[in-house]
């Protein structure tokens, strides 16, 4: 059987010296958060982007919505422009603002990383 390796966009371009473009993808939930912690998420986002020589070129924000399934706007939007190739990173918060359970969260990271893009 053979082996199958995948090569991320952002390690190509870092060894290439190309600009590495990120997204940011920041959400909060109705019950718990409030809009001061989508702030908080993309600070955090593009301080981590700076520290890494990232150029975030947009951000994906969902407010008010669970994480309980993948009925949100903003995220539906970002996995389907990962098939775009137009980022090489997604940055967020912390893996719980992409789903709460295992499961959905190794989906989501294979739909991306076979787009070559990186959580």
């Amino acid at each position: 059987m053979p082996v199958t390796t995948v090569t991320f966009n952002a390690d190509v371009k870092k060894a290439k010296g190309e600009p590495v473009l990120a997204v940011i993808y920041a959400r909060y939930s109705s019950h718990s958060q409030t809009e001061q912690s989508i702030e908080g998420q993309l600070a955090a986002a593009h301080g981590y982007a700076n520290a890494h020589g990232y150029t975030v070129v947009r951000e994906y924000c969902d407010r008010a919505m669970t994480v309980r399934n993948d009925n949100r706007d903003a995220f539906q939007q970002m996995l389907s422009d990962t098939d775009k190739h137009q980022f090489d990173v997604i940055i967020t918060w912390k893996v719980d603002r992409i789903a709460r359970n295992r499961e959905d969260i190794a989906f989501n990271k294979h739909r991306c990383k076979k787009n070559g893009i990186r959580i």
